[in-house]
């Protein structure tokens, strides 16, 4: 079960016996593991700015689905999603290593209340 939120993600595992272990886990590692995909996603549907966000939107049987990040996450991971650099991706696990909650905090409070 992992129960996420604003200062932390706590991740519990039930083994079949029934017995809870507790694992730490760097939270930027996480959110970064989460919202790559999503970074991809959106290149490929074609990104749209919209304000302090940015959206993809698909269009299927005249229903129009949009996802959407904040715009400071989407241009710190799309180097990566893009591949068009080497070493991006263990530039930015350094940065994770270093401070555990990176990316929540490169991202405005009032950002991450749309975000949980």
């Amino acid at each position: 079960m992992t129960v996420t939120g604003k200062d932390k993600i706590e991740i519990i595992e039930k083994d079949p016996e029934g017995e809870e272990s507790r694992i730490k886990v760097n939270l930027s590692f996480l959110q970064m593991c989460h919202y790559l995909p999503i970074v991809e996603l959106i290149v490929e549907l074609g990104p749209e700015e919209q304000e302090d966000w940015t959206f993809g939107s698909l269009v299927y049987e005249e229903e129009k689905y949009s996802i959407g990040i904040p715009t400071v996450l989407y241009k710190e991971l799309l180097p990566i999603a893009e591949g068009k650099e080497e070493n991006l991706l263990e530039k930015l696990l350094e940065k994770i290593s270093s401070k555990e909650t990176y990316l929540l905090d490169i991202v405005p409070d009032e950002a991450l209340l749309w975000m949980v």
